[in-house]
């Protein structure tokens, strides 16, 4: 004991004693000690170290030193590690230790170097921390320390396997507070501006009592990470992931577990915009605008479990992922593939995890399966489990529930075949393995898509509730059997309510036909109420003929079915067991001798009530094959009643009344038989109606075609009988003849007819039109027309066209009374007397043809000259439109070609398409006094006269045009565009006139060119008077645009002339325009060369104005600006501009004063000159 205390005491005194010597002996000379102190460093540390300065900085118990320029040096003696400023702190533990110890280490402006070499490993200040030793002396001598600070320090990381550009860390703070097993960490720096924000992370980490210090491989704690704002593009340069990511910026905080030097687990906090990655090479880069949540991650020796919570986030195309948690783990031993695992889920879109899904490395089969499934809707509830691989699994198991739901069909391989059904919207209750399971389906406005079931497999669904069953068995077979139970089905929709019940089983062979696997059996009974008949052919399998199919979708246009039942039994290779009929003694007599024969024997039948239907017997057909398009040539019955049956390829309707039209026919017989083959239909009956109707039923059906649409616009008045035996193949176009059997006659007895809707009215028609498939005859017919009586007679010609001639007496009373001749009945406002004329009237292909002549004896024409004539005066008049032959060829447009001739006076013909219901004028011309021009495109006009006295046909124009009512004066307006409209009007005209007079100015020799664009009159005039060119565009409408307070009211004259000569009378006509009201003044541009008023020559005359309105009503202002009037003569020059208007209401009613301005400058060359142009000779000389 004595001995113990002593040595205790011994120890204690030369530990006293070397601290008193480090204080009063080493530290005041520790300038002295620097070599020492730099060999003694390196070789604790391993690596060169040189220091540039020491001084001592405390004389306390606890001595501290400065230590300046302290650096480490690398292998290559190159700086790793540079320590501008060092304070230490020495600890009296370095006393026990017997080597160098500090209380702190304060460490400023510390540069320190990082560095990855090509081969990978890792040197921190010089030292290798990736060697394969358990640590080194400086990494346990640093790890001793208690406390080491670094303040304002920079680190640079160079990565040279990378070839990254160097990484440098600006204002690094780092502390280690080292213990006996444990140290904390903390470590702050600044990035790059592009990189992001600044950062920090704090670690805490225990390790074994007897590991080394700096041996990190037997550390264990947890480490927490904060990046306010990072920029993951950056980060990727030298980072390892798992995935290529390539854009993104955010806030990211992690905390991270280590076991033994390995991390095991992480909890990581995720805030990310504008982010762009690609988790791997063989999958698309998911771009995504906003990603939150918390991801969790825990592995360990049996595989990894992942999870999320509160995840969410936002892809490019503005999806957004609804906020949940999620768990997913899978078994995987190092280096083997998954084993299993387990998926469970709150809630999942899955629409958007199938549109994520393209984005993640699943397998092919999975892969190839959500993209063919297209899937919507959301689970809840859902757990999943399987073993072996996820996309061929040994044995699953799946619960969930699933909410509007929809997944895409997929259409089988073989056109003939039933695909994979599709859903929309619906929900469903599943449990669901290898061998089976079941699901509750329920569904509001959803619907159902069976592909290869029908023609259109998409079957909305108003309601749906139904319980699915399914086995598989045996599990381990290659090919299990099937079998699918449909329980209590109750379904409606906008096409009818009903309830099913089936079973579908698979066949015991392979492939697919009687006896193979597929298509299998089905075993189902239907009823229907309240079906909509024109959609009774969606429902009609494809198992049926497609001319089948198609017949009931043309003909039943409408109509309401009361009830109708389906019954299928059998196997549906056979369906629908047209060749049940070879074996239904055997069957009936128990004969069947296998189940193959059973199977031959099948069953389908459908019963229907039809009520208020519309049924097309001979519906129109869309093309197909060798089969052109046809419509829908023959009327439909309407508000029709009837029993329908189909089964085994014929189709009946039984007792059959309807409406055609407001005709009704009773006691209506169709059949429609051998529908697989050459289908043939027959159809009897009878009615009496309106005369319309009855042309109506002849133009809708072949029998239009047949009389070569003599009545394709014809409308008639009163009652005809009709009667008609129908027998036509449906395969054939229904308006060919061939093998089809018609006959049927409409009867006339008094009855008004107009054949074409421009046509005459035929009053008092009697006759009868008899037509069969080879044409039609008109037996005995007579009329009046235009004022007088017509007889005619006709019929189909043997080249198919139609000709009706007959004869008559037209009078010009009656042509007045034409209405159907629109505005041409004003000119016979022209007409006295009566005429006898001939007509012939055809039809070829479609078109009508009008053949009219007539001397014109009896009939006066009172009309200026040329045109007047007396009624005595014979005076040939022909009008002629006939079809142009050439047009007739394939891809032409139909044209004929109009004429009309009054004796050597007018002479016009025009081109027109008359393929269209109204003729459109392709070129034409007028010759008056001279040949009509054929101009290659427009109308042309070539008019020779010696006299044209322009009052004189506006007069007239006037009267002919003038309404009867004044209320009709917007008729008369358009009918003076009526015929620019239709394109007969010129728009390009060659005038001669020896002497025209336009009311008092008179001009001489005229030769004009004019044309005219969309209203506006262009022309270059030459005459004895004036010559140059002049553009006038006409007053707009008021209330158009740019009719107020502007030109438009008033119109506009351009003019560009070389001489202009205007004598006393037209100064007084110009005098008399001024004084109208200036909202009646044109705007004028008008440029004249050489200008003579009244025999004075005036020189260069400039003018330009517009009439402006301003105001509205009784306050409106009109104003006649008058911007530029200016003279140019070598004698003097005068420049004026000025205004003329006129005030409110009183401008209305020309009582008021107009209030007139005008400025003006003359600038006076040579004044004697001016006066003696001016009539005043000699009064200035000079």
């Amino acid at each position: 004991m004595r001995f113990s205390i002593g040595a205790v005491i011994v120890i204690w005194s030369v530990l006293l004693v070397a601290w008193l010597a480090l204080h009063w002996w080493i530290l005041p000379h520790i300038e002295q000690w620097r070599g020492a102190i730099e060999r003694q460093a390196s070789r604790a540390l391993g690596v060169p170290l040189r220091i540039g300065q020491i001084e001592v900085r405390s004389s306390g118990w606890v001595p501290s030193v400065e230590l300046r320029e302290v650096q480490l040096l690398d292998a290559q003696q190159r700086s790793a590690l540079r320590l501008p400023r060092v304070f230490a702190a020495i600890s009296p533990r370095s006393l026990f230790s017997l080597e160098l110890r500090f209380e702190q280490l304060l460490i400023d402006g510390a540069e320190l170097d990082v560095r990855r070499d090509a081969g990978g490993r890792i040197f921190v200040a010089g030292f290798d921390s990736s060697g394969p030793d358990q640590g080194s002396d400086a990494a346990d001598w640093f790890f001793k320390q208690r406390e080491v600070v670094i303040r304002g320090g920079s680190l640079r990381w160079t990565d040279e396997q990378r070839q990254a550009a160097p990484l440098a860390l600006a204002d690094v703070q780092l502390v280690f507070r080292n213990g006996l097993r444990n140290h904390e960490m903390r470590f702050d720096a600044t990035p790059p501006a592009e990189w992001g924000d600044r950062f920090s992370a704090v670690a805490r980490f225990t390790q074994p009592l007897l590991a080394r210090r700096g041996d990190w491989r037997h550390w264990s704690g947890e480490a927490y990470a904060s990046l306010p704002r990072a920029d993951v593009h950056a980060l990727r340069e030298h980072l390892n992931l798992p995935f290529e990511l390539s854009e993104g910026i955010g806030a990211l905080r992690g905390w991270f577990a280590v076991k033994d030097g390995q991390p095991t687990g992480a909890t990581i906090d995720i805030a990310l915009r504008d982010v762009s990655m690609r988790l791997a090479r063989n999958v698309e880069a998911l771009r995504v605008e906003e990603l939150e949540g918390r991801l969790l991650a825990q592995r360990n020796a049996d595989g990894v479990a992942l999870a999320v919570q509160r995840f969410t986030f936002l892809t490019g195309n503005n999806i957004r992922w609804p906020q949940g948690d999620m768990k997913l783990s899978w078994r995987q031993r190092d280096g083997q593939p998954p084993a299993g695992g387990e998926f469970s889920a709150q809630r999942l879109d899955v629409g958007l995890m199938a549109q994520v899904a393209a984005h993640v490395p699943f397998g092919d089969a999975l892969q190839r399966l959500l993209a063919e499934l297209h899937p919507k809707g959301m689970i809840s509830e859902l757990d999943a489990r399987w073993d072996g691989p996820l996309d061929a699994p040994l044995h699953y198991r799946a619960r969930g529930n699933l909410s509007g739901l929809s997944l895409a069909s997929h259409a089988s391989a073989n056109p003939k075949g039933v695909g994979r059904p599709g859903l929309r919207n619906a929900s469903l209750q599943l449990d669901a393995t290898e061998a089976g399971g079941e699901a509750r389906i329920g569904m509001n406005g959803g619907a159902i898509e069976l592909p290869g079931v029908f023609d259109e497999p998409l079957v909305p669904l108003d309601q749906l509730n139904a319980k699915v069953v399914w086995r598989i068995e045996p599990v381990s077979a290659a090919l299990p059997k099937v079998t699918v139970q449909v329980k209590d089905a109750r379904f409606s929709n906008a096409d009818a309510k009903g309830e099913l019940s089936a079973i579908w089983s698979t066949g015991t062979g392979t492939g697919a036909g009687i006896e193979a696997r597929l298509p299998g059996r089905l075993e189902l009974d239907a009823r229907l109420t309240d079906g909509v008949a024109q959609h009774a052919y969606r429902y009609l399998p494809r198992g049926l003929s497609q001319d089948t199919r198609s017949y009931v979708e043309r003909a039943a246009l409408a109509g309401r079915i009361a009830n109708a039942t389906f019954h299928v039994k059998g196997n549906l290779s056979e369906f629908p067991f047209r060749n049940a009929g070879k074996l239904d003694a055997r069957v009936a007599g128990k004969a069947a001798k296998n189940a193959r024969d059973v199977d031959l024997a099948g069953e389908f039948r459908i019963n229907a009530k039809i009520e208020d239907a519309t049924y097309a017997y001979i519906p129109g057909r869309p093309a197909s094959g060798a089969l052109a398009a046809s419509p829908l040539t023959w009327p439909v019955l309407t508000q029709a009643s009837a029993e329908l049956n189909l089964e085994r390829g014929v189709i009946e309707v039984r007792n059959g009344r309807a409406q055609v039209g407001n005709v009704a026919w009773s006691g209506v017989q169709v059949a429609v038989r051998n529908l697989d083959g050459d289908p043939v239909l027959s159809l009897d009956g009878a009615a009496r109606g309106p005369l319309t109707e009855m042309i109506q039923f002849v133009n809708v059906t072949p029998v239009g075609g047949w009389i070569g649409n003599a009545l394709a616009t014809s409308t008639g008045g009163g009652q005809a009988d009709l009667k008609l035996g129908l027998g036509l193949p449906l395969m054939q176009h229904p308006s060919a003849t061939v093998n089809a059997t018609v006959k049927g006659s409409l009867t006339m007895a008094g009855n008004d007819l107009r054949i074409t809707t421009d046509g005459p009215l035929l009053g008092n028609a009697r006759g009868r039109v008899d037509f069969t498939t080879k044409g039609f005859t008109v037996v005995g017919a007579s009329a009046r027309m235009l004022g007088g009586d017509l007889s005619f007679e006709g019929g189909a010609m043997p080249d198919g066209s139609v000709r009706l001639n007959g004869q008559g007496v037209a009078t010009a009373e009656g042509l007045r009374r034409a209405g159907e001749f629109g505005q041409l009945t004003r000119i016979a406002g022209a007409l006295s007397g009566q005429a006898a004329y001939r007509a012939s009237l055809g039809f070829v292909h479609g078109a009508t043809e009008l053949t009219i002549t007539s001397n014109l004896v009896g009939m006066a024409v009172n009309l200026p000259a040329p045109l007047a004539k007396a009624a005595e005066v014979p005076l040939a008049m022909r009008f002629q439109n006939s079809l142009d032959p050439g047009s007739l060829a394939a891809g032409q447009t139909l044209r004929d070609t109009l004429r009309f001739e009054l004796g050597t006076l007018v002479q016009a013909q025009y081109v027109r398409d008359i393929s269209t219901d109204v003729p459109r004028v392709l070129r034409g011309g007028v010759g008056v006094m001279e040949p009509a021009p054929q101009p290659a495109a427009g109308v042309a006009a070539s008019v020779n006269l010696k006299s044209l006295v322009t009052d004189e046909w506006e007069a007239v124009a006037d009267k002919l045009m003038a309404p009867a009512d004044p209320r009709d004066a917007r008729d008369a307006r358009d009918a003076r565009d009526a015929g620019s409209k239709a394109g007969y009007a010129p728009d390009t005209i060659a005038l001669r006139v020896q002497e025209l007079n336009a009311g008092s100015r008179r001009l001489t020799r005229v030769v004009a060119g004019l044309s005219q664009d969309a209203g506006t009159w262009r022309a270059n005039v030459d005459a004895d008077q004036l010559n140059g060119y002049v553009e006038y565009r006409p007053p707009a409408a008021r209330g158009a645009p740019g009719a107020t307070g502007s030109a438009g009211v008033a119109g506009r004259v351009y003019a560009r002339l070389s001489r202009l000569s205007l004598p006393k009378s037209d100064v007084e006509q110009v005098e008399s325009v001024l004084d109208q009201q200036p909202a009646s003044v044109p705007a004028l541009d008008v440029v004249v060369e050489d200008f003579e008023l009244r025999g004075k020559r005036l020189g260069r005359v400039e003018v330009e104005a517009v009439n402006r309105v301003t105001g509205q009503g009784r306050d409106a202002l009109r104003d006649w600006q008058l911007s530029k009037f200016n003279i140019t003569t070598p004698e003097a020059q005068l420049t004026a501009s000025g205004h003329w208007s006129a005030v409110g209401a009183a401008s209305l009613r020309g009582a008021a004063q107009r209030p007139a301005a005008m400025d003006f400058k003359l600038v006076l060359a040579v004044s004697g000159a001016l006066l003696d142009l001016l009539g005043m000779p000699k009064v200035i000389r000079g």
